[in-house]
């Protein structure tokens, strides 16, 4: 596949960036605030433990608030083998987090009045043929693709992103090979993810705007955003540089393995996309421009973003929702959009919270790890802390018996041959956190400081409980702690 069409459309990237992106304007300094900073603090502390326990050679992560990139970092390497480290700016493979820019092109051309989402398929792509399992069935339109309700067959009918050379299939295999396909359901009866629905839909973006679909959500998505380090394909000429090298999966023998290159090829508008944690910042901060500019937003309608946010399937047990083109989901009350992205040697997820305009974005170049964790408890973390900020909340007061206490003394990682314990400041006090954990939030332990390095720690009702003794040395710096007898020496 040529991609000769980037340098043509790098040539004009300058004007289209001259329209302007609003800055947040915040009334406050959110990025300062003691309670962000705290956040900030803990989450680089559960990333690197995670890190470590977990063998991943390296992570990106970066928060949105409306229009700030509040916060971005990286641990481990893009490159292991090369020591290159990993930072908000490395590429990965996005995978299917390319549905998305798929799907707010689609949407583009139903707002255009180019088509209907009631429209079935093969009104806009003559080739479309595929063996039915229900004759009879109503046919499969461009809102059962989008969904992923359509019945259509999860992949093409061959084999790709098999070892060792992660072959993808190709544009004119997929449309030669489709009459020999049969569907799995009718339409409308279970959700079935697709890959191969979401790249026909891309090939009617084709058909429709009378150019490719990688020059169209170019020019019509990721530039105008804003989005100067993702393309609608994998740089190879970066691989082990700017581009992070995918590792495999944990194996058995214990280590993880340099996978191959690839290009999604035919299945690019499902898979084939390459950015970086700053990239996808900008991808949901433009969400939140839209949401706030309604039918003014130059790239999509804030109304038409928010019909994509909304459910329009839900699986007979109710388990499965989805949007169109986005996955929809419920946390403690609040409600999440975005979606995930696997491919072999990357995962990425990006989540937004569009209530709050908070977004978080993670990105791993390993195969076996859950993006998703790190995009969620991102939010976990942060979320309150931007509350405090945005909703006058201050450094707590100190306690009159404390008034005096240096808290950071006590902080730092803690090893005893059960595990570790890491010692930070949490609204103010001292907290801690047993590492790994699942859970950072339900995991935190306050303490009550009670004189001659003393702390004890706070029960859910408010009572104290056991005592944590820290030692020093004759520098007057800790070395190591005690609770019920039991030591942990200070490592860092």
């Amino acid at each position: 596949m040529t991609r000769t069409f980037t340098k043509a459309w790098l040539v004009v990237i300058a004007l289209i960036l001259v329209t302007s992106i609003p800055a947040a304007a915040q009334d406050k300094d959110v990025a300062n605030h003691p309670r962000v900073k705290e956040a900030l603090e803990l989450l680089d502390i559960w990333v690197e433990a995670e890190l470590g326990y977990k063998r991943i050679p390296g992570i990106s992560l970066a928060i949105v608030l409306d229009q700030d990139l509040l916060w971005s970092n990286g641990w481990g390497y893009a490159n292991r083998e090369e020591k290159i480290p990993a930072k908000p700016d490395t590429i990965y493979s996005i995978c299917s987090i390319s549905k998305l820019f798929t799907s707010v092109s689609v949407m583009q051309m139903r707002d255009a009045g180019k088509i209907s989402l009631e429209d079935p398929l093969d009104d806009h792509l003559s080739w479309f043929a595929i063996v039915r399992s229900d004759p009879d069935a109503p046919p499969i339109t461009i809102r059962s693709i989008m969904t992923h309700s359509s019945g259509l067959p999860r992949e093409s009918d061959q084999p790709y992103k098999g070892e060792p050379d992660l072959p993808w299939a190709e544009r004119e295999s997929i449309i030669e090979l489709l009459p020999n396909q049969v569907t799995m359901y009718p339409p409308s009866k279970y959700f079935m993810y697709s890959n191969l629905g979401i790249s026909l839909l891309g090939e009617m973006v084709a058909e429709l705007s009378g150019m490719s679909y990688q020059d169209y959500v170019l020019k019509n998505v990721i530039m105008p955003i804003g989005m100067t380090d993702t393309t609608p394909y994998l740089p190879e000429e970066e691989l082990g540089k700017r581009l992070a090298v995918g590792y495999s999966r944990w194996e058995r023998e214990g280590d993880r393995k340099v996978m191959g290159f690839f290009q999604a090829n035919g299945i690019t508008p499902a898979a084939g996309l390459a950015s970086t944690a700053i990239d996808l910042g900008k991808f949901a901060s433009w969400q939140f421009r839209a949401l706030a500019a309604g039918k003014d937003d130059p790239i999509l309608s804030g109304y038409t973003l928010k019909e994509m946010y909304r459910v329009h399937w839900l699986d007979p047990d109710w388990n499965v929702k989805w949007g169109l083109g986005f996955a929809t989901w419920r946390v403690d009350g609040i409600t999440f959009v975005g979606h995930g992205g696997g491919c072999p040697g990357y995962r990425t997820h990006l989540l937004l919270n569009p209530k709050d305009k908070i977004a978080t974005v993670s990105m791993v170049n390993a195969g076996d790890i859950n993006p998703q964790a790190f995009t969620q408890q991102a939010h976990n973390v942060i979320k309150p802390a931007i509350d405090a900020a945005l909703n006058g909340g201050d450094e707590p007061e100190a306690e009159p018996e404390s008034e005096d206490v240096d808290y950071s003394l006590y902080t730092g990682l803690y090893h005893a041959h059960w595990g570790e314990n890491a010692f930070f400041i949490w609204e103010g006090k001292l907290a801690s956190l047993y590492l790994p954990t699942s859970d950072i939030v339900k995991g935190i332990t306050k303490y009550k400081y009670v004189g001659n390095h003393t702390f004890r720690r706070i029960q859910d009702d408010g009572e104290l409980a056991e005592a944590t003794i820290f030692e020093l040395d004759e520098n007057g710096q800790v070395f190591r702690c005690s609770s019920h007898n039991f030591y942990s020496q200070k490592v860092r």
